[in-house]
């Protein structure tokens, strides 16, 4: 440490006696110990907007009332994963979680937040329920409420990361229209673009089987309505958040940790990992995708990409293959977006978010 050399190192003693070398000292110390925290400033201020699918038993119990994927008795556990990243990220307070029903239920998406908040020694953090599908859009719920509350009540401090269906961002911002004018940024961690960027998803054969992503084609009209009333957000697309996986390695590995967090995360990762850890292989995978992670640490981290982004109006556009789609626009009157897609450091982040779920 610098502190006490920089103070001991001093040699004449006689003027360190005076009072005023005294004072002056004091003030020194006083200004030295107070330089770390005007430096580092005060942390973010999050809202995380989440269809979060960390519950195995949940899913197969109510893989009949979520909007994706009914068919499926798994969920896709990375927006626990995302939570746990956030959680614990020195530089981020997440003052509450806004649930909704997309890879999830509602009813899972609220018990695997407040499962995970429990573990992480964090039950402060408020849950708020919200839409439960698209045909609760414009009706308002305890999410949509906290959004505009302490959105409206700090205005320019709020951020906000969305990586699930847009139901309960859309109805907030339907109910207070200043809303986008209010919050820091809006953190848009969704979509495809299909090649237009130059690159495609690493998901290629949902691609040709006709996938669609789930966050903007479970409620299409929630996601046109933020596009085109949520002003100039950054979107960070499928193209980038496909570049990295957990790979089963660093699933065996987790599964060893001696922490009651770890044993967990890779219980509920499990069924995830191995399936697209094999047979994903054949489908250009290396395990299982990490979509709401490398969402948040776009929104967290922007040193860890390359600065590269493309900036372009875009629009939502319906195409009969895979739904709705991002498209790069030249019309006018259109929002300009920053759209982040390639990664500078995907081994820095791994070990990132490795160590944090230790």
């Amino acid at each position: 440490m610098s502190r006490r050399p920089i103070i001991e190192g001093r040699r004449h003693s006689a003027r360190l006696n005076s009072p005023q070398a005294c004072l002056r000292g004091i003030c020194f110390v006083a200004l030295i110990l107070l330089l770390p925290f005007s430096a580092r400033g005060e942390k973010r201020l999050f809202i995380i907007d989440d269809d979060n699918g960390m519950d195995k038993k949940g899913c197969a119990r109510d893989r009949k009332l979520r909007p994706s994927q009914p068919w499926l008795p798994v969920c896709d556990p990375d927006g626990g994963l995302q939570l746990v990243y956030a959680l614990r990220d020195p530089e981020i307070e997440v003052i509450g979680i806004t649930c909704s029903a997309g890879c999830s239920s509602l009813r899972v998406c609220v018990d695997a937040d407040k499962k995970l908040l429990k573990l992480l020694g964090r039950e402060d953090v408020p849950v708020l329920a919200g839409a439960s599908g698209p045909k609760d859009l414009g009706k308002s719920t305890e999410a949509s409420k906290f959004i505009i509350d302490q959105v409206m009540s700090r205005p320019g401090q709020i951020e906000i990361l969305a990586t699930a269906p847009l139901t309960n961002l859309a109805t907030a911002m339907m109910a207070e229209p200043a809303l986008a004018n209010n919050w820091k940024t809006l953190h848009f961690a969704t979509g495809e673009f299909h090649g237009a960027l130059g690159v495609r998803s690493d998901a290629r054969f949902w691609e040709w089987s006709g996938y669609r992503d789930m966050n903007i084609n479970v409620d299409s009209a929630a996601t046109r309505y933020v596009v085109e009333h949520g002003g100039a957000f950054p979107i960070y697309p499928n193209e980038v958040m496909d570049d990295v996986e957990l790979t089963l390695s660093e699933w065996r590995s987790l599964r060893k940790s001696d922490s009651e967090l770890g044993g967990y995360l890779a219980d509920q990762c499990s069924i995830m990992v191995k399936v697209e850890g094999t047979v994903g292989r054949l489908l250009g995978l290396k395990g299982m995708t990490l979509h709401g992670i490398i969402g948040a640490a776009l929104a967290f981290h922007p040193e860890l990409f390359t600065g590269q982004t493309i900036i372009s109006p875009i629009k939502v556009v319906q195409t009969k293959k895979n739904g709705d789609i991002f498209e790069l626009s030249s019309e006018t009157g259109l929002e300009t977006h920053a759209i982040n897609w390639q990664f500078k450091d995907a081994q820095l982040f791994k070990q990132q978010y490795l160590d944090r779920f230790r």
